[in-house]
């Protein structure tokens, strides 16, 4: 696992031994990324839910954004989160914050987000009660976009005020794009 694009490109990510990470492969990052930035060009501020290594937030950060805040559950897994930040030297632009996603969504937004990435375990539902969420908090931005990942045997049902701009399948994984247009 690494960075694709950007100024840490070819950045190797560390990933600790952990029953259920599953990082995001380099394929379906390329297949996310070219089509967010179709949708949103130059977003500035991100939120990486269920954020695991922090592969698509550093990706971002690689990318050209200035701020990326980090949810993770685990304290273990937000360790590493941390680590990654340190090797691809970003840092100063990633906020880690321990803590159920959900719990985190039920809170006052810290600020609005132009892109949001909802990339839980599969098959669980939780990336569309994640999504019911972002949408019922208001966490986006006017054109903001939330992507939103999870295993083609359990597509997600749609019933949000955000409009679904985009779907994209990889191998299990389909990608959903929502935007506040």
């Amino acid at each position: 696992m690494r960075v694709i694009a950007g100024r840490a490109k070819g950045t190797q990510l560390w990933a600790p031994d952990h029953k259920g990470l599953r990082p995001t492969t380099d394929r379906t990052k390329q297949i996310l990324f070219d089509t967010l930035f179709t949708l949103c060009p130059a977003p500035k501020v991100a939120l990486d839910l269920f954020a695991g290594t922090g592969s698509l937030g550093i990706e971002i950060l690689s990318r050209g954004a200035e701020k990326v805040y980090f949810v993770e559950k685990s304290r273990k897994i937000a360790r590493a989160i941390e680590r990654n930040l340190e090797k691809t030297h970003l840092t100063p632009y990633g906020k880690v914050i321990v803590a159920d996603a959900f719990i985190f969504l039920k809170r006052e937004p810290p600020e609005l987000f132009d892109c949001i990435f909802v990339d839980p375990p599969y098959g669980q539902l939780y990336g569309q009660r994640a999504l019911s969420l972002i949408d019922r908090g208001h966490w986006l931005t006017k054109g903001g976009v939330c992507i939103v990942e999870e295993t083609r045997r359990m597509p997600i049902s749609i019933d949000v005020q955000l409009e679904c701009l985009n779907q994209k399948e990889c191998g299990d994984t389909i990608l959903y794009f929502f935007g506040n247009v």
